[in-house]
């Protein structure tokens, strides 16, 4: 007869050969660090490097020194004031027009031929650049003229100029 110690050892000895080691799978790093690094090292040769944007390949002749060079227009100024019974417009620090409610039209023409002299004086075309500085207390409804006015004769490049108030 066996006893308990042949046969518990008996069964140990089955169990492992029916059983396979425990064999715990593990990361190989060497051959990933190596595709890593010839992935970096292709897409850094491969890469279409951009020169600098304001690198010029030629330099200006002599005869094209003496020539102006033309860039963006400088924007036409327009201020917008509040007023008591309406607003006060200013046109390039030039020309000062009140437009009040009582008389709006006929303010608004004469706004209108304000900017006719001011775009004359200055040389100015309807696509040059317009900027309305306007004070927070302005009405909206007289913003909102001034503005349909101006697109209205052509000058679709309108802008607002924007500013904190400070306290």
């Amino acid at each position: 007869m066996r006893s308990s110690n042949e046969t518990d050892g008996a069964r140990s000895t089955l169990v492992q050969q029916i059983t396979p080691p425990r064999h715990i799978p593990g990361l190989r790093l060497a051959p990933l660090v190596d595709v890593v690094f010839l992935l970096l090292l292709f897409f850094i040769v491969a890469a279409k490097w951009r020169p600098e944007e304001n690198f010029l390949p030629f330099q200006p002749t002599a005869a094209q020194a003496g020539q102006p060079i033309l860039g963006r227009v400088e924007p036409l100024h327009v201020a917008i004031r509040a007023a008591e019974s309406g607003c006060d417009v200013e046109i390039a620090g030039v020309y000062k027009l009140a437009i009040r409610d009582a008389t709006m039209d006929k303010n608004l023409a004469a706004l209108v031929s304000n900017f006719a002299a001011v775009m004359s004086e200055q040389r100015r075309l309807a696509g040059d650049p317009i900027e309305i500085t306007c004070e927070p207390t302005v009405k909206w409804r007289h913003l909102a003229r001034i503005y349909d006015l101006l697109y209205a004769g052509g000058m679709t490049d309108i802008t607002f100029n924007m500013t904190e108030a400070s306290e």
